[in-house]
């Protein structure tokens, strides 16, 4: 069974297998920089560039690997409501890219 396990943020954290190979890692989703000049003209507010980017690198795994089921923590907390939108669209994003095998 092939398996990819997440921890999303902008630093998304993985670890997947793919039958006898296994990886895990960190994708840096955004840095710095990018995040503080997307508050300033509030592009992160109408489609935030870490939820398109983190959909792309999902549907590059499933199209290589075919994952039978995709894991991730459900996040019950946040301390601001922009961290709960940017969690939320997140986890939209996963869904998104692997509608069966949640």
């Amino acid at each position: 069974m092939n398996i990819l396990g997440l921890d999303l943020g902008t630093y998304t954290g993985y670890a997947w297998n793919h039958d006898e190979h296994f990886e895990c890692g960190t994708w840096l989703l955004a840095t710095d920089k990018e995040v503080k000049t997307w508050g300033k003209d509030r592009s992160r507010r109408r489609c935030d560039p870490r939820v398109l980017r983190l959909h792309a690198k999902l549907v590059i795994l499933q199209d290589q690997y075919q994952f039978d089921r995709v894991v991730f923590e459900d996040v019950q907390f946040s301390s601001s409501t922009y961290q709960t939108q940017l969690w939320s669209s997140f986890r939209a994003a996963v869904w998104l890219s692997f509608p069966e095998e949640i």
